[in-house]
């Protein structure tokens, strides 16, 4: 072997490294990487829903084909959560019809005096944490109804977690200074509405503070507070109170309703945004047909996830509160 120059290369070993040197300025600064959630719910929105409601969440009741529910009979005797958990709406005073819903969308279920209960506690207002629900329906109802409740007919002078509605509001119970506290929305109930409310408990301070958001509607949201009460009951009747009487039954149509609560999210976070609109769309009913009722349903359809719809405006109030 030669050098550059022709003549024969002698090989030497390599000396030691030499002394480093004084590190170069700071390079300029990346371009920000993107919200993992927010990419997920967006390439994997499927697979991040479904997960979602099959190991997290605490409830999760839709019906997209009649394996959704079970009938004895003419009566739907139960309706099935998507969760694994397991535990389903079991009938107390069952339903008979379901709605189809235009577009392939699935069905609703029909609400005529009837009664559902599954065994998982709201804590709205008990434990420290995070939590939400969300759940779409309509109503032509002028009076009051009960959509969901937690009221303890043991103890009935206890402040309860309540979703109240009519044709025209929206009430939200839970508990002021031991008392119940009312916090009502006027907004058309005759239209489908998806409701989506998120709360943080912080016990120390006494306080639950919600967030809710209709339709997905940026313009239709708000914030409101209760306080926090030392007990609560583990378990949730959709459709009116279980106190063995027909308090103020729900009458109107049901497509889905969901459950969420962590006690190991203390610090006030919230849903991811993306993930919050996800859950909200696929419950969602497109509303340019209007869907049709039908008592012998013998075709199971799958629905996809829908568009938002156009609302009217809102204004809130607080009753039995200093908010």
């Amino acid at each position: 072997m030669v050098n550059v120059f022709g003549e024969e290369a002698f090989r030497v070993r390599r000396g030691p490294p030499g002394v480093d040197g004084l590190p170069g300025p700071q390079g300029s600064k990346g371009d920000p990487g993107e919200n993992g959630i927010d990419l997920m719910s967006v390439w994997m929105s499927n697979t991040i829903t479904k997960s979602l409601r099959e190991n997290d969440e605490n409830g999760c009741f839709f019906v997209r084909n009649l394996k959704d529910i079970e009938r004895d009979g003419k009566k739907i005797k139960r309706w099935k959560t998507k969760c694994l958990n397991g535990k389903h709406l079991n009938a107390v005073r069952p339903t008979e019809n379901l709605i189809k819903l235009p577009d392939d969308q699935g069905y609703a279920i029909e609400f005529t005096n009837s009664l559902y209960i599954v065994q998982i506690a709201l804590l709205m207002d008990y434990r420290p944490g995070y939590g939400f629900f969300c759940v779409t329906f309509k109503t032509q109802e002028v009076k009051e109804q009960t959509l969901f409740s937690n009221h303890d007919k043991n103890n009935p002078d206890y402040p309860a977690n309540e979703l109240l509605v009519s044709k025209s509001k929206i009430s939200i119970c839970g508990v002021k200074n031991e008392k119940p506290a009312t916090f009502s929305i006027d907004h058309d109930c005759r239209d489908w509405t998806t409701l989506f409310v998120e709360w943080n408990v912080n016990e120390v301070q006494n306080e639950s503070t919600f967030h809710y958001i209709i339709n997905n509607d940026k313009k239709l949201t708000g914030s409101f507070s209760f306080n926090t009460f030392w007990t609560t009951t583990y378990f949730i009747a959709v459709g009116d109170r279980d106190d063995d009487s027909l308090y103020k039954p729900f009458n109107g149509q049901m497509r889905a309703i969901e459950f969420y609560f962590s006690t190991d999210i203390l610090d006030g976070k919230c849903l991811p945004t993306s993930l919050r609109n996800k859950i909200i769309e696929s419950q969602c009913v497109r509303s340019n047909v209007s869907p049709t009722r039908n008592h012998n349903i013998d075709v199971e359809v799958e629905g996809p996830s829908c568009k938002m719809m156009k609302m009217d405006k809102i204004n809130t109030r607080l009753n039995n509160s200093t908010i």
